[in-house]
């Protein structure tokens, strides 16, 4: 059996990056099927909110070209997106407002939807407080894992778990990102409510990383070996990633799916790296336009095919002198460009450039009564100077 895993798709009609999604799923696909993947799990965020009428139709098209999938619920998108897909051919299972468990064939697939505190299948816990239904929602998980467990063993006492799921485990790590940026009250599963499984996949986290069996670190994808010496093919709880470039962030992100696959009892798995967009950034400081105009065409020659993103920091007094215009080249040759992150640097005057050396308010006070030429007596200077000082 081989078991193909797609992490965040984050589909949206509207979004300038959907025609590259749906190439590089096409391509996914293709790929899988080569490999002979049998069976596909989407690990959640499939979809951005709730898609409106036709604009489900490339994704549906793609997804019931996967064959039998199952599908986690992800927190960018809402039940109502995904409870009709169950009966799209019979092939295609969301766990939206429930677990699902399936047992059949050679592996057993436990599929966990992003925990949603009060939400099915969340709901009903005993907790008064966030902090404590947190903790029943990470409990309810490990529970759910566990009961997983036992039915399985009772089918085949070797019958290898895989769990697929949308959420945040221990210690994963995360980045200040537009996707990552996530609420303090999310639920963090243990890392031993997973104990028993023969794999656990985690949408997500757009950083694709693996937990060291060894000694419970985790590692960025591309890391072949842990510090403590461990092989990355060793680990047998992964997060696999978004499928392509969602955030200026992942420019130097791998992007990949994973292949699991489990024959005579045994499971191995890989990652599959997909052709991702490469993404360039440039950051000037504006001076004038005939200066920039050369660099600015160098870096057009080098876009080909890439998203750019462009930072331009301007300071007030040069503002007149900026010209989008100049950008053209770059747009010319970009697969997406980026708005442009214009960013105007306010300049600090200095009206009496004497008080910029003043120690106290009071070396301030003379120095201004000195620049404004105040015609003061020295005595009534210093009681000045000490009724500033006392404030």
């Amino acid at each position: 059996m081989k078991l193909g895993i797609i992490g965040d798709l984050h589909y949206s009609a509207t979004s300038p990056r959907v025609g590259h999604l749906l190439e590089v799923l096409d391509w996914v696909i293709d790929d899988g099927k080569h490999l002979g993947v049998t069976e596909w799990a989407l690990a959640g965020d499939i979809c951005e909110g709730a898609p409106i009428g036709n604009e489900y139709g490339p994704l549906v098209k793609r997804i019931t070209r996967l064959g039998r999938v199952f599908i986690a619920l992800g927190n960018h998108c809402v039940h109502d997106a995904l409870d009709w897909w169950n009966h799209l051919n019979g092939s295609v299972h969301v766990a939206s407002r429930s677990f699902i468990h399936d047992p059949c064939g050679e592996t057993s697939i436990l599929v966990i939807p992003y925990p949603r505190r009060g939400h099915a299948p969340f709901d009903n816990l005993k907790a008064d407080t966030i902090p404590e239904s947190m903790r029943a929602a990470a409990e309810r998980i490990g529970q759910t894992i566990k009961a997983a467990l036992e039915c399985s063993r009772e089918i085949d006492e070797a019958r290898p778990v895989i769990g697929i799921g949308h959420f945040t485990i221990q210690g994963m790590t995360t980045r200040d990102t537009a996707f990552e940026l996530h609420h303090a009250t999310e639920v963090i599963v243990p890392q031993t409510a997973l104990a028993g499984l023969a794999f656990m996949a985690v949408g997500h986290i757009h950083t694709a990383q693996w937990l060291c069996p060894s000694c419970g670190t985790w590692n960025h994808d591309g890391v072949e070996s842990c510090r403590c010496g461990a092989h990355h093919l060793t680990a047998r709880v992964v997060g696999v990633g978004d499928l392509i470039r969602n955030d200026f962030a992942e420019i130097n992100d791998p992007k990949s799916y994973t292949v699991v696959t489990v024959e005579n009892g045994q499971l191995s798995w890989e990652r599959r790296q997909v052709p991702a967009r490469e993404m360039a950034t440039l950051h000037i400081e504006w001076t004038n336009p005939s200066v920039h105009l050369a660099e600015i065409e160098a870096f057009a020659a080098t876009c080909g095919g890439k998203e750019v993103k462009v930072t331009v920091e301007i300071p007030a007094d040069r503002l007149a002198t900026y010209d989008p215009v100049l950008f053209a080249p770059i747009s010319a040759r970009a697969a997406y460009f980026a708005p442009i992150d214009r960013r105007v640097i306010s300049i600090d005057r200095v009206r009496a450039p004497e008080l910029k050396t003043a120690e106290g308010i009071g070396d301030e006070l003379i120095a201004w009564l000195n620049a404004s030429n105040q015609q003061i007596e020295d005595e009534r200077r210093q009681r000045l100077v000490a009724l500033a000082e006392a404030l």
